[in-house]
């Protein structure tokens, strides 16, 4: 099954790559993504930001309805917050209670999403924090039926201080959860990642999508261009300013009809940043779909030399669990 990366939805995209949407998305959005011929991802919403009160399970079951149509691939369950730390998954905690909860609202976004005629399927979201608690229970998730699960990461990448350890765990619990589907037709989804330098790695374990805002956020809010086969980021002043001395064979749909300073001229406009950022990533996804899923040690192998450190260590991590197997 091919890998996707669903991106922040962005009306200026030129390309109809795949996007998602939070339930709490503005009421204008949903004729967007009627329109909009891609693949679309109905997120749950995020719980530290959001008011308890206006995301129960009901509330964001009936948001989530409004913003299905005939592109809609799947809707992300509701999870629930385990503590108010949000180094929860480092510092302990009761996991039972919460992971229940998010069970328990899997089921019942399930079944009333049939009831309502909903042919997406709904993504069962667990919030576990080692591998050992993972095991458990998507093992009881799958004992209930679903096959589509699906994992919030982004809190386990949030700290720098513990952004290694958190690598570390979300490539466990990844292998974990493929390890329990075998060779089922089920599907693993892991939001709030879109690392360029992870992606490949957790495809490689067996990740099957990812959800996230880098792409689009970092255009616009910090101004940042990303380059194609690395992932490095620069601002776009920094580049038009360096532009002189600056080697750029950009491979993206825009930047390849264009001379070198034609491109970096159009890279300040925020427009062309996202729908640059975009490209870049979606040429990764098909180099991961073309090549790193069908032989990930091989790819890896080949790769390696030119590969940054932040892609070595996680890559590193994979390969130990790869062959372990």
């Amino acid at each position: 099954m091919a890998f996707t990366c669903f991106y922040t939805a962005y009306k200026e995209a030129r390309a109809a790559v795949p996007v998602t949407a939070g339930y709490d998305a503005s009421p204008g959005i949903a004729s967007w993504l009627r329109s909009c011929p891609a693949p679309q991802f109905i997120h749950s919403g995020n719980w530290w930001n959001i008011k308890p009160e206006k995301r129960t399970r009901e509330v964001v079951l009936k948001r989530q309805a409004a913003l299905v149509n005939d592109h809609t691939v799947g809707l992300m369950s509701m999870n629930v917050q385990p503590g108010n730390d949000p180094l929860y998954w480092v510092h302990g905690d009761e996991e039972g209670g919460h992971m229940q909860a998010c069970l328990d609202n899997a089921n019942f976004a399930r079944d009333e999403a049939r009831s309502m005629g909903i042919r997406a399927p709904v993504y069962c979201t667990l919030q576990p924090a080692t591998s050992r608690n993972a095991e458990a229970w998507f093992q009881r998730a799958i004992d209930a039926g679903h096959s589509n699960l699906c994992m919030g990461v982004s809190e386990f990448l949030r700290s720098p201080g513990h952004r290694n350890e958190g690598t570390r765990r979300i490539l466990e619990i990844t292998r974990v959860v493929r390890q329990l589907l075998g060779k089922k037709s089920g599907f693993i989804h892991l939001s709030g990642l879109t690392s360029y330098h992870l992606l490949p790695v957790v495809a490689a374990l067996g990740a099957t999508s990812t959800d996230g805002s880098t792409p689009v956020q970092s255009a616009l809010a910090y101004g940042t261009v990303f380059f194609p086969g690395t992932g490095k980021g620069m601002s776009a002043s920094a580049l038009w300013e360096g532009r002189a001395s600056l080697e750029w064979d950009c491979p993206c749909s825009s930047c390849r009809s264009r001379p070198k300073e034609a491109s970096l001229r159009a890279l300040m406009d925020p427009v062309e940043r996202v729908n640059h950022n975009l490209d870049t990533w979606e040429l990764l996804v098909r180099e991961i779909n073309e090549r790193v899923t069908s032989d990930p040690t091989s790819w890896y192998a080949v790769k390696k030399a030119g590969l940054p450190p932040a892609s070595k260590r996680p890559w590193a991590i994979a390969i130990d669990l790869l062959e372990r197997e």
